[in-house]
C-alpha cells in the first residue's frame, strides 16, 4: 500500500505539469536540441507527432545555439539572416480553419523594426492571401493573423488582430500567445490580453500546401533576437487548457506559476504523505 501511494506521488506532479496532447501540432524547444553554445543549427525537431522539422542547409542563414540565456535554459537566436523552413505542410495538418492557438517564448532585439517569429502560408495574390503568422513585432505591432489579411479581400476587414507592443517588449524575453476561435481572437502577452474582438471574420483555407517558416516569412521580414519556444494548436484551447500551457511555459522560463495550487491538492498530498510514512493524519492543515 505505501509503495503504491509514493508512486503516485511521484505521478501527480508529472500530471499536473503536462501540457496538452490534443490537437498539438507543432512544438520547438530549444532545450531539445542537442548542441554546443555558438554553434549554428541546421535543424530544429518538432516535439510534436507531426515531426515538422524546420531545416536550413544555406550555412550563412544558420541560427545559433545559445546556452544559459533565459532561466539557464538555451535558446536559438536569429540575427536577421537567419531563418529556418519546412516545405510541403498541408494547412489542416498545422491548424484548423477557423480555430488556432500559438504560444512563442521569445526576445526581440529592439532595433529591428519589422519581424516574424512564425508563418505559414503562401501569397499569390491579393484575393489568394492564405497565413497561419504572429508578428512579433511589426512596426511595434503584436499582430496575430489567420486567413486573408488583407482588408480588400476579406469584406473591408482583414483576417487579423493587432496593437501596439507592451511598454517593455523590446530587449525581454516575453510569452507571446494567438488565440482564435470563430470569430473570437485576442493577443495575450505574458498572460495578459493586450487586445480582443468577437467579429474576427472569414477562415483560413487549410486545403494548401504550404511553407513553415521560423525567424521569419514569405514577405521578406526577418526575426532578429531568440526564440526559447513554440507550442501550436490546430484548435482552440479551452480556458483550462490555455491555462495548463501558460503556466508551464510561465515556470519554465520565468519561475512565475499562473496557476496557484489549491489548498485542496496540497491537503490531499500531505495525507498521502503521512499515510506513506505510517502516521495518523489528525490534523493537516
Amino acid at each position: 500500500m505505501k509503495i503504491l501511494i509514493i508512486i503516485l506521488l511521484l505521478l501527480i506532479p508529472i500530471q499536473l505539469c503536462a501540457i496538452p496532447v490534443s490537437g498539438l501540432s507543432f512544438w520547438l524547444k530549444a532545450d531539445s536540441i542537442s548542441a554546443t553554445n555558438g554553434q549554428a543549427i541546421s535543424q530544429w525537431n518538432d516535439s510534436s507527432a507531426n515531426a515538422f522539422h524546420v531545416t536550413q542547409s544555406n550555412t550563412s542563414q544558420r541560427p545559433v545555439y545559445v546556452t544559459n540565456a533565459v532561466n539557464g535554459l538555451p535558446v536559438v537566436r536569429f540575427d536577421g539572416d537567419d531563418i529556418l523552413t519546412r516545405t510541403g505542410v498541408l494547412g489542416s495538418s498545422l491548424t484548423g480553419s477557423n480555430q488556432a492557438t500559438i504560444f512563442i517564448i521569445q526576445r526581440q532585439n529592439g532595433s529591428d523594426a519589422r519581424t516574424t517569429t512564425f508563418a505559414w502560408g503562401r501569397h499569390i495574390s491579393v484575393s489568394d492571401d492564405q497565413r497561419l503568422l504572429f508578428h512579433l513585432t511589426y512596426d511595434d505591432i503584436v499582430a496575430f493573423q489567420h486567413g486573408n489579411p488583407n482588408p480588400v479581400a476579406s469584406g473591408g476587414k482583414g483576417e487579423g488582430i493587432g496593437v501596439i507592443q507592451p511598454a517593455n517588449w523590446d530587449n525581454v524575453y516575453h510569452m507571446a500567445e494567438g488565440y482564435r476561435n470563430g470569430s473570437t481572437s485576442y493577443i495575450k502577452v505574458d498572460n495578459n490580453t493586450l487586445i480582443s474582438t468577437n467579429s474576427f471574420p472569414g477562415s483560413l483555407d487549410t486545403s494548401i500546401i504550404a511553407p513553415i517558416y521560423v525567424g521569419g516569412d514569405n514577405f521578406g521580414n526577418v526575426f532578429t533576437g531568440e526564440i526559447a519556444e513554440i507550442v501550436i494548436y490546430n484548435r482552440a484551447l479551452s480556458s483550462a487548457e490555455e491555462l495548463q500551457v501558460a503556466d508551464y511555459l510561465s515556470v519554465k522560463y520565468f519561475n512565475t506559476a499562473i496557476i496557484p495550487e489549491p489548498s485542496t491538492i496540497c491537503a490531499c498530498l500531505t495525507a498521502l504523505c503521512l499515510l506513506a510514512m505510517g502516521c495518523k493524519a489528525k490534523s493537516i492543515l
